[in-house]
């Protein structure tokens, strides 16, 4: 009675770690899930971070150039005021230079703000990796391994 009783308590200890292993399994599958939402979320919100970065970086280019229209409306006003002809070569001169000035302040905001939303767009590529990798170690580890010993306890 002894022996029966011992591979009945045996067989019971086996299945508790079975319910346990499952369990385990899909509390860890479905973290995985959710932390692949989660960076599913945050990389939409980073992305649209990006994109506002973008934009932002283009009005502070289109300020840039305006600032440059400005400086040379002004040079052309002092040129006419103080009776020098606006197309003196000095003047001229001065002119395209504010004109290169104004277009590379221009580039620099907008390779900037790029530069920005380009680490805001990594950021959001990397999380997502980062989560399907976990869920994809969570899944491979859900593996049931409990199932030959299982097997092997009915053998007792």
């Amino acid at each position: 009675m002894e022996i029966g009783l011992m591979t009945a308590l045996q067989g019971l200890g086996a299945v508790g770690g079975i319910v346990s292993t499952v369990g385990g399994i899909a509390a860890s599958q479905s973290q995985a899930a959710a932390a692949q939402q989660k960076a599913e979320i945050e990389g939409k919100w980073a992305e649209r971070r990006a994109g506002e970065e973008r934009a932002s970086s283009q009005r502070g280019a289109f300020e840039e150039m305006r600032k440059a229209r400005l400086a040379q409306s002004r040079l052309g006003a002092v040129a006419g005021a103080s009776g020098t002809s606006p197309s003196d070569q000095t003047v001229l001169d001065l002119w395209g230079d504010i004109a290169k000035e104004g277009q590379l302040n221009a580039a620099n905001a907008t390779a900037a703000g790029e530069q920005r939303a380009t680490g805001m767009q990594y950021s959001a590529d990397l999380g997502r990796w980062s989560a399907d990798a976990n869920a994809r170690i969570a899944k491979a580890s859900a593996t049931p391994t409990h199932g030959p010993r299982c097997l092997a306890l009915g053998n007792l």
